[in-house]
């Protein structure tokens, strides 16, 4: 993994990782944090080096997919935000969408989150 995937991973950590579970967030902080190899956090934990990369491949997935799906949500925010607007932060072009379309479909893409939450 290139340094700015690991500085990128960090930063998701930071941020979200109050999401994964605990022994998710245990091996992320020994692998990104503090620099561990599979093998080491293996034998700390008593699992194998395939599982430390499995999780480590899992929890990184499900980081992204948070950043995903929160950034959309701040998107909403911004987009709602009358202070914004009335500050001229924004240059608003109206149109026309279906609103419930669109928080339906980001709500379905969060299966995706359940399904590696598994």
């Amino acid at each position: 993994m290139d340094i700015d995937s690991s500085l990128k991973i960090g930063r998701l950590l930071d941020t979200y990782g109050d999401l994964l579970t605990t022994k998710q967030m245990q091996i992320c902080k020994y692998y990104f944090f503090e620099n561990l190899t599979l093998a080491e956090i293996g034998q700390i934990l008593g699992i194998s080096r395939q599982a430390v990369n499995d999780c480590i491949e899992k929890s990184t997935k499900m980081l992204n997919v948070f950043e995903d799906k929160v950034g959309k949500l701040k998107l909403i925010n911004d987009i709602i935000d009358l202070s914004r607007i009335q500050e001229e932060l924004y240059n608003i072009d109206i149109m026309e969408h279906e609103i419930v379309f669109f928080v339906e479909d980001l709500a379905l893409s969060m299966k995706e989150y359940m399904k590696l939450k598994e």
